[in-house]
Order: C-alpha cells, then sequence, then structure tokens
C-alpha cells in the first residue's frame, strides 16, 4: 500500500511538471527494485515515452553530480546539528531533518554569484515561507490539544523545532517531543528568544 501511493505520488509529481512546461525523459537511477517499479508503473499509466538506465552496484560515478552534491550537503547538516547542541540520540533521530532544511536554506537563499534563488528561479516566485524560518534545533512552545485547562497548569509544551511542514501553509513547522519521541505539526507557537 505505501509503495503504490509512493508510485502514485511520483506519476502526479510526473504529471504536474508536464503542466510546468518540464518533461523528464531520462532517468538514471540504481538498480533498486523500487526504481524498476517505478518505470513498470510509469509505462502501465501512459509515461512510455520515460527512458530508464539502470547504474550497476557500487558505481558512484555513474551519478557524480548528485553524489557530490549529496556530500556537499552533509557540511551544513552536520553544522546544523552542532549548532543545536543536541544529545547524540537526538542527533541520530533527527538528522534527516536537519539535512532537508540544508537542502531548504540551500534552494531558498540567493547566492553570490546569482540574483534570485534556486527556488524563485525554478518557480518564478519566492518562497512563501522564507520570514517564517528558525532556527533547527530551538526549543519552542507550542500550544496544547486539551480544550479545557487549569489556569495555573502550563498550556504549551517545550518542543524541538525540526523544520518546515512540508505540504502545508508557509507558516506551519514540524517539531519534536522528545518526551514522546513522535513529530508534531503546529503553526502555534512561541519562540523562547526574541
Amino acid at each position: 500500500m505505501i509503495r503504490l501511493a509512493l508510485l502514485s505520488g511520483l506519476a502526479s509529481a510526473y504529471t504536474q511538471w508536464g503542466h510546468m512546461g518540464l518533461e523528464a525523459i531520462f532517468f538514471r537511477v540504481d538498480n533498486a527494485g523500487e526504481n524498476k517499479a517505478l518505470k513498470a508503473f510509469l509505462t502501465a499509466n501512459g509515461f512510455a515515452n520515460v527512458e530508464f538506465e539502470f547504474t550497476p552496484r557500487n558505481s558512484p560515478q555513474f551519478n557524480g553530480r548528485i553524489e557530490r552534491k549529496i556530500a556537499v550537503l552533509w557540511t551544513p547538516t552536520k553544522s546544523l546539528l552542532n549548532t543545536a547542541k543536541l544529545l547524540q540520540w537526538l542527533r541520530n533521530g533527527l538528522w534527516p531533518k536537519a539535512f532537508l532544511h540544508s537542502i531548504l536554506l540551500e534552494n531558498v537563499i540567493v547566492p553570490t554569484n546569482k540574483t534570485a534563488s534556486a527556488y524563485k528561479l525554478f518557480h518564478g516566485k519566492d518562497y512563501a515561507g522564507l520570514n517564517h524560518l528558525h532556527i533547527l534545533g530551538d526549543v519552542v512552545i507550542v500550544k496544547g490539544s486539551t480544550k479545557i485547562q487549569s489556569k495555573l497548569k502550563n498550556k504549551g509544551l517545550s518542543l524541538l523545532y525540526c523544520g518546515i511542514a512540508r505540504d502545508h501553509a508557509a507558516d506551519c513547522f514540524t517539531f519534536l517531543n522528545p518526551k514522546t519521541k513522535k513529530y508534531v505539526e503546529s503553526r502555534d507557537v512561541n519562540l523562547l528568544y526574541g
């Protein structure tokens, strides 16, 4: 069921690219089963014009550009985790969120040799959540979920900021509750700094 949802999501994204005037006609991917399933799914759903090239095992030289990009993105990811001064168990769990956050930052920051960010060049507009970004790992107070509360009890939860909430409004974020070790998405947040 999850694989089917993922494949239909990829097909949907591929269709959206077509509406934007973009067309991916060539995919170079590794020889993994999910990539073969993607090829079969796209072919069965009317995307027979897509060409796939499967690379052999342990051959990063076939994907040199993306392999270098991943290596470059690890530096800001480690920097975000170091700045947050997280315990090791939190670092081990939050590195994917930090990696996604570093990708977002790279896409919305304007490089010195360009006039616009990569996000703006691709989408034609600035990222809507640009003014809502916060520091990864900051402790914030998020509104609690109970409707009726005592006046003397705390009405919020202390959570860790983990980045934006994907596919949500620009001011909606993802937080980690260290007690339950679960993620929470909310826009009702108070920062503990200025």
